[in-house]
């Protein structure tokens, strides 16, 4: 956690929440079946929660392989990327 402190001070670092509004539905006409509604509505909610989870994870993992690699190289450590292709 230090070290992703020190990231954060030199301006290595940034991670900003973003302002987008929350999730929201809007029903245009009385559905014929409301528990089938509330389910769906339910189940998209899980879906993009999910999503948004993973994308916090992964920008975690990322800024700690950052400080891994920071605290590595200031040890005099070599430290090798692997190259992403997509």
């Amino acid at each position: 956690m230090k070290a992703l402190q020190a990231l954060a001070v030199t301006d290595e670092l940034r991670f900003e929440v973003s302002k987008q509004t929350a999730l929201a539905f809007v029903v245009k006409r009385k559905p014929d079946d409301m528990q089938q509604l509330a389910e769906a509505i339910s189940h998209r909610h899980g879906i993009v929660s999910k999503q948004q989870a993973h994308r916090l994870d992964v920008a975690y993992c990322s800024f700690a392989a950052a400080a891994a690699a920071r605290s590595l190289a200031a040890a005099g450590t070599q430290v090798l990327f692997p190259i992403m292709r997509g």
